[in-house]
């Protein structure tokens, strides 16, 4: 009778300690007598102690941002460049991908939104959009020229909020079920947080005018 062929599942079957006894000694006699199967077995025992270790070296070797940030801080209390590292690792960073006010003119005859402009950032698979407007008369209690900024944080949030900061400035909204959020500000430069689930999501810098 021909000895039945060993195959890849066998092997790792046979690693992993989960073989039928019959037929791990029959493997076990096929790959004394073939060096290509015992060189097989050997790739799949190394491939097994490696799975079981994976969670250890997981842990081993994974960073804790706020072990960074307090050894940061306990060692180099004047390296903002470190400090600031550690803070990364806290917060996802947003890139712009769209600005209408780069966009291509409209083509003569066609009315444009000359007081309206659309930013989008994108980061962390997550999607900020706002649409900025100035008020260039008093509406409510806002002053002739600050800027209205109505956006979405892509997916409804709860709990979640908005913080926009311009040197000691900010200016915080929170994010409706919607997923919208609305504040005022007067135009400049900001650094904005979209806080909610998981790590905030950061847009470094933008200039905040139309």
């Amino acid at each position: 009778m021909e000895p039945q062929p060993v195959s890849t599942p066998e092997l790792l079957a046979l690693a992993l300690g989960e073989a039928d006894a019959d037929r791990a000694k029959q493997v076990r006699a096929a790959v004394a007598a073939s060096t290509e199967l015992a060189a097989r077995l050997a790739s799949a025992e190394r491939l097994v102690e490696a799975l079981r270790h994976a969670a250890e070296i997981e842990q081993q070797f994974a960073v804790d941002p706020d072990r960074v940030a307090a050894l940061a801080d306990a060692t180099c209390p004047r390296a903002p460049a470190l400090s600031r590292a550690a803070e990364v690792l806290r917060e996802i960073l947003a890139t712009l991908v769209f600005d209408s006010r780069r966009a291509p003119a409209l083509a003569p005859g066609f009315r444009g939104q000359s007081d309206e402009r659309r930013l989008v950032f994108e980061g962390g698979g997550r999607r900020v959009e706002m649409s900025l407007v100035v008020h260039r008369r008093p509406i409510g209690e806002t002053v002739a020229g600050e800027i209205g900024v109505l956006g979405t944080a892509g997916t409804p949030s709860s709990g979640g909020s908005v913080i926009a900061r311009s040197g000691a400035a900010e200016f915080r909204a929170p994010i409706d079920p919607q997923g919208f959020f609305e504040f005022v500000a007067p135009p400049g430069v900001y650094r904005i947080e979209v806080r909610g689930e998981g790590l905030p999501l950061v847009i470094p810098e933008v200039d905040l005018g139309v």
